[in-house]
């Protein structure tokens, strides 16, 4: 695996963002994108102040012969990890007892669960604020219209049309602004949850193919 790969790897196994890296060093998340696209590498000074930050040994970081199970396991490998805490859960993933794997499987179904609840509450939400944005458009229409239909009628009431009609827009402007927000948030939540599952997944992984070897 090549340097740049390994540097992409190890940061999102962290649970890290280019941007939180970027913040340890001071520099550009760009900066950091060029070291994980290939564009450019970080310096030997860099590279070991990366190992540092990733809690990983430099020996790790620059071995290019390491495969991706390879390096998974030796990231997670007790050897390299300075928390007992973790080491201990570790282990206990490695030889779960009965009693571990029940709790385990209620963690997993709870957890599914309020996921899934909340993505049923999350596009229950947004479908309703849809509908609203709906009625928010005919009822600036209809205003609209009934501003021009009555505009022999006198001003007042085709000025109180009138505003009626903008205050409907703002609405939906203010309405359709964060309903754009929420979803791209909610977007980005999931996106972390599915870059964390899969990081768990490679952690087993490479547990296993280390107790193996």
């Amino acid at each position: 695996m090549e340097l740049y790969k390994r540097l992409q790897y190890i940061r999102k196994v962290r649970g890290m963002t280019q941007q939180d890296t970027a913040d340890s060093f001071n520099i550009s998340r760009q900066a950091i994108q060029k070291w994980e696209n290939g564009e450019s590498a970080p310096d030997v000074s860099k590279l070991y102040e990366l190992s540092k930050l990733y809690n990983v040994s430099l020996d790790i970081l620059l071995d290019e012969s390491l495969n991706e199970n390879q390096l998974t396991s030796l990231i997670f490998s007790s050897n390299h990890i300075k928390n007992q805490t973790t080491i201990h859960i570790l282990n206990i993933i490695k030889n779960p007892s009965k009693i571990d794997l029940v709790i385990f499987g209620i963690v997993a179904v709870s957890t599914s669960l309020i996921l899934l609840t909340l993505h049923v509450i999350g596009v229950g939400l947004v479908l309703l604020i849809f509908s609203f944005l709906i009625s928010l458009i005919i009822s600036s229409l209809y205003f609209f219209i009934n501003a021009i239909m009555n505009i022999n009628i006198g001003l007042f009431s085709v000025l109180t049309n009138i505003g009626f009609s903008m205050l409907s827009v703002g609405l939906f402007y203010l309405l359709y602004s964060n309903l754009r927000m929420f979803i791209f948030r909610y977007i980005d939540y999931i996106k972390r949850i599915a870059s964390r599952i899969k990081t768990y997944l490679d952690l087993l992984k490479g547990l296993q193919n280390e107790e193996e070897t």
